[in-house]
């Protein structure tokens, strides 16, 4: 958290979590000589599937898995953005993939809060947008909590 006890640190993906970037690579530099390889190997029960569906799909992988990466690298180069709750209203920064940030008041946003595996998101619902932010993507898990508990708090109050 920042020396303000309403700033947020978000949008760099944390050591911890770095594995998930050579998963990425390695899924896009692999996957299409990989499906070259198998275009005439892959079955779907005893039926062969067609070459190019096979190809189709490791071209698909291929282009997911480079643009992830170059997202997740570009995220890592820039500063950090910080997401604020300041005089009853709520901000958050946008981002390359969901487009430009939005505000709005405090008692406007909805959270809901889910948890796959080891990473927590938490879905936030404003009057015309909506957001997915992932525990990975803050400083620490705590953060993320603290500023679950502090929207959860804004609506109680």
């Amino acid at each position: 958290m920042s020396a303000s006890t309403n700033q947020w640190q978000y949008g760099k993906l944390r050591s911890s979590h770095s594995w998930v970037l050579w998963v990425l690579i390695l899924t896009g530099l692999l996957s299409a000589p990989a499906a070259w390889f198998l275009r005439d190997s892959i079955a779907l029960g005893r039926t062969p599937l067609p070459a190019w569906t096979v190809l189709l799909v490791g071209g698909l992988l291929a282009i997911a898995g480079l643009f992830a990466t170059a997202a997740i690298l570009k995220g890592r180069s820039g500063p950090p953005k910080l997401i604020s709750m300041e005089a009853g209203h709520f901000t958050l920064p946008g981002s390359m993939l969901s487009g430009p940030g939005w505000s709005c008041r405090l008692d406007e946003v909805s959270v809901r809060t889910t948890e796959i595996g080891f990473v927590k998101q938490m879905h936030l619902s404003g009057p015309k947008k909506r957001a997915t932010l992932s525990s990975a993507l803050f400083e620490s898990d705590a953060d993320f909590d603290r500023l679950v508990h502090a929207l959860n708090q804004s609506h109680a109050s």
